[in-house]
């Protein structure tokens, strides 16, 4: 039996619906994709696939460093990425001239929800952990349907 080979790939809206179901936090989602790009933001979403199967997703903002030919690109509340995912994106950013990405995953750990992927990250082969992140290390969910009193 082959087992699937890992690989990503660049999506397109087409691919909306699917990777949204996949989407950890919402500034992962399409719509949020929608709304940095009306901004006049760079949005790059990819996806890992086994197989056929699209098995996590991330979206990308891509920031123009002023006065320089760079770029710089920042992945808020994602998924920890798969080795496979830093490689595509190391190769991807030599050709699109991202000089760094700034990932910060969302993690869920003892219970509590937050940005705790930096012992995550330290895993993967250079990556680094920010002294500068832009979120908070924890942070809280509100069920905004509930009625007033709850």
């Amino acid at each position: 039996m082959d087992i699937p080979t890992p690989h990503i790939r660049i999506l397109e809206d087409s691919d909306a619906v699917e990777a949204d179901a996949l989407a950890p936090h919402p500034m992962q989602s399409s719509a949020w994709g929608h709304v940095r790009t009306s901004t006049g933001i760079r949005v790059v979403r990819f996806g890992e696939y086994s197989g056929t199967t699209l098995t996590a997703t991330y979206l990308m903002t891509v920031h123009k460093l002023p006065k320089v030919p760079y770029y710089i690109g920042y992945i808020p509340r994602s998924l920890v990425p798969s080795e496979v995912a830093v490689a595509f994106l190391r190769s991807w950013a030599k050709k699109e001239k991202v000089v760094f990405i700034k990932w910060e995953p969302y993690v869920v750990e003892s219970g509590e929800a937050g940005v705790g992927g930096a012992r995550a990250m330290r895993a993967l082969p250079g990556m680094h952990v920010s002294p500068h992140p832009l979120f908070t290390e924890w942070n809280q969910e509100v069920d905004l349907t509930a009625q007033t009193e709850e």
